[in-house]
């Protein structure tokens, strides 16, 4: 509920924002103005020395005045779609518009004063449909009388327009009150549970200011007592004492004045009387002169809740007045707002016609939490030994799991879980265990360090594996060592690991874009499958859970293999024969590696290439495949002329500079011509069509 209800008011201002404003035109700067002295309207239109004044705002609000006025809306200037007159101001006593009969000039009223049965449009503003006997030559004349503040947002709309600040206008309202209404509810229910008197006062003061702006905005009126328009004037001042009324008694209450304070107690009943005086003399008096009574009282009212909320919170130390004090000081800006809008001080705009019904909203909200507050404080009074139990306890859990997760950044995840299971990871025996090894390595890292620096590189490091090792551990993965700028990671899904290494390319790709460095990071990804020792490797003092093996050592030597092929994910024939999900994959190479006798067939993954380049490969795949029966036959010659065709054919790399668009195809021109030169001088007595890489 505290997050609902914020969410409402935010999207009822931003609605206002949706109105189009050459639908809603304010002609303001179009009116002039006269002051009236009893002059019928046949004078008003034909006397040429009538001083008429012509006004320079687009919204007229003058404040309080206490004389009559005569408008025209000067239309030459004004390109005509529009069909109706409006006054988007429901305060307004009498206005009159006259159309024209002939020679004669017929008068139509609206405005409170008027029962909404006379009027032309039952709408809750005056509106006026734009017709041709609305217009006298280029003028529309318009009288008005009123004893409230002179607020005159004078609008021409269109149909469109006019449906739309209807729909606005009535949707905050009714929204307003759905809102207040729910709160109603909402405490009568906790009422019922908690037997609290202050909830019975909070409905109270809730539900008259319902009335109370309902009667501000003339929706009450409209459709409560639309035939009644003495009413229609006197309720508004009637409900805001009321107001007033209950929301002091709601503070005595909620307080506990009656037992902290005497002389409070005795004050805020003094208040209360006062306003009850006020209530009565709203029967007797004119508008404008108890309006003004009203206002200033309120304000007063709420100026010394708010000193007493201050007093309750600091000398009395009551926590309970912190939602209390914040809720009168919203009101009191309310009020503030809405005065010095009807003293004329400030403009009419969203905030100052709707202020207080978005503050009342807030302060119904405010101080149902402070109710929600009370009682809380007075649990909280009751739980406090076990709270403080729990709060040990908590604090030597979070420690626990702050050490742990401390742990996990410097260990193996799954040596944490064991961890966590309450196992002891120092006991474990040796297993055999089938597994994919993931090696990743940047490119040029040397040249990379000594061009940014130390503590920069370091940054860059910090950076780079904050990426990769998300795709890692996201693709069920554990990170096993760092190795400078090396990653060694462990799968038991080999299509894990491929798709983690597809990430990461993907993953580095974003990192290049977003990051602009000075050089561009590449790396080399290579993956092997199968059969390891898993164990601790070490002493007491330090050990290591770690993976150890052949395959461990052809991994870090697949990987190496990127930089001399030129592309990035390498993985071998055993992970291939293990995936069960299809992915770009093409045939690059059998070869030896340094430390193992047999061969290895190697496979480039390329899923993560653009749709071009994907489409360059599949389109010369049985290029590649016979071009590489030449190599295969030892008929490098011809291998090496296709190669170099192909290559002239591709064209160059797209951000490699002197490298071929696939940049294996151009790897394997290169090797042609070497095997060749060896072939003529004796040195390649024997081959099978596997490449042997000595070093790494």
């Amino acid at each position: 509920m505290k997050k609902f209800y914020p969410s409402i008011i935010a999207v009822l201002i931003i609605l206002a924002g949706c109105i189009n404003p050459e639908e809603s035109m304010p002609v303001g700067k179009y009116l002039d103005y006269l002051p009236d002295d009893d002059y019928n309207i046949e004078r008003v239109i034909s006397d040429t020395s009538l001083q008429w004044t012509r006004n320079e705002t687009d919204i007229i609000n003058w404040g309080y005045r206490d004389t009559d006025y005569w408008f025209r809306l000067d239309i030459k200037d004004i390109a005509f779609d529009y069909k109706f007159l409006t006054l988007d101001y429901a305060l307004i006593d009498y206005i009159t518009v006259y159309l024209k009969d002939g020679e004669k000039s017929v008068p139509v009223y609206s405005g409170d004063g008027i029962a909404f049965n006379k009027r032309d449009i039952n709408h809750v503003y005056p509106v006026f449909p734009i017709r041709e006997n609305l217009f006298h030559d280029r003028y529309i004349y318009i009288r008005i009388r009123n004893e409230g503040a002179y607020t005159f947002p004078f609008y021409l709309k269109t149909d469109n327009g006019f449906i739309s600040t209807t729909l606005v206008e009535y949707t905050i309202f009714f929204a307003v009150i759905a809102i207040l209404i729910s709160m109603i509810i909402y405490n009568l229910i906790i009422f019922i549970s908690v037997k609290d008197k202050s909830y019975i006062y909070y409905i109270f003061f809730i539900l008259v200011f319902i009335f109370a702006i309902g009667s501000l905005d003339a929706i009450s009126f409209q459709f409560l007592w639309g035939n009644n328009p003495q009413w229609a004037s006197i309720s508004i001042p009637v409900f805001l004492m009321l107001v007033g009324i209950t929301m002091n008694l709601y503070t005595i209450e909620f307080l506990e004045i009656k037992k902290t304070s005497k002389w409070i107690y005795r004050s805020l009943i003094a208040i209360i009387g006062l306003m009850i005086i006020n209530l009565l003399l709203s029967l007797t008096i004119s508008y404008s002169s108890i309006i003004k009574i009203v206002t200033v009282t309120m304000m007063v009212s709420s100026i010394y809740l708010i000193s007493i909320g201050i007093i309750f919170l600091t000398v009395y130390k009551k926590k309970s007045a912190r939602y209390f004090l914040s809720a009168w000081v919203i009101l009191l800006v309310s009020f503030i707002i809405y005065a010095l809008k009807n003293l004329g001080l400030t403009g009419h705009n969203f905030i100052t016609n709707h202020g207080v019904k978005i503050a009342v909203v807030i302060e119904a909200i405010l101080l149902s939490l402070a109710l929600t507050d009370k009682i809380n404080i007075l649990r909280k009074e009751k739980e406090d030994a076990q709270r403080n139990a729990l709060e040990t306890e908590k604090k030597l859990r979070d420690e626990a799991e702050r050490r742990l997760r401390i742990t996990q950044i410097y260990t193996r995840k799954s040596i944490v879980e064991s961890i966590e299971n309450g196992l002891d990871p120092t006991t474990f025996e040796p297993q055999n265990k089938a597994i994919s090894i993931l090696f990743s390595d940047i490119r040029d890292f040397t040249s990379i360090s000594e061009l940014f620096g130390t503590i920069e590189t370091v940054n860059l490091l910090n950076r780079y594996f904050n990426h990769m090792n998300q795709c890692v551990m996201s693709h069920k993965g554990e990170i096993d060592k760092l190795i400078g700028d090396c990653i060694m990671a462990l799968f038991y899904n080999p299509g894990n690991a491929v798709k983690a290494a597809i990430d990461m390319r993907k993953k580095l790709f974003e990192f290049n874009k977003i990051a602009k460095y000075k050089v561009r990071i590449e790396n080399g990804i290579g993956i092997n499958f199968g059969n390891v020792i898993v164990g601790n490797i070490g002493s007491e003092s330090k050990m290591d859970y770690t993976v150890i093996g052949d395959i461990v050592n052809s991994a870090s030597r697949i990987e190496s293999l990127t930089k001399y092929y030129g592309v990035s994910i390498i993985i071998s024939g055993e992970i291939k024969d293990k995936l069960s999900e299809n992915h770009d994959i093409r045939f690059i190479d059998e070869v030896y590696v340094k430390g193992r006798a047999t061969p290895i067939r190697i496979f480039e993954v390329y899923d993560y290439y653009s749709d071009e380049i994907k489409n360059l490969i599949w389109s010369n795949t049985e290029t590649y495949d016979k071009i590489y029966e030449y190599y295969k036959n030892a008929d490098f010659k011809e291998a090496y002329k296709h190669y170099k065709k192909l290559m002239e054919q591709l064209g160059e790399h797209n951000y490699i500079q002197g490298k071929c668009k696939d940049p294996l195809v151009g790897y394997y021109m290169q090797r042609c011509l070497e095997l060749q030169d060896k072939l003529k001088k004796g040195l390649l007595t024997e081959w099978s069509g596997v490449y042997n890489f000595e070093k790494k």
